[in-house]
């Protein structure tokens, strides 16, 4: 039960930074060692469209 806790406030906390305190995908994965496509995947949703336009611009070639 402590594991599901603990992942549950690790994704509300994650969510929180993207949406409320307008935390910088890029940065916000460069600081935890995940992969933008990561972050991409388990928060798009999340991640205000201004910042969406500015990943979708990083993973252009």
């Amino acid at each position: 039960m402590e594991t599901r806790h603990r992942k549950y406030r690790r994704h509300a906390r994650i969510n929180e930074l993207l949406q409320v305190d307008d935390v910088d995908p890029l940065t916000f994965a460069q600081q935890t060692g995940k992969s933008i496509a990561m972050i991409e995947r388990a928060y798009m949703r999340f991640i205000p469209a201004a910042l969406q336009e500015k990943l979708a611009r990083v993973r252009e070639p």
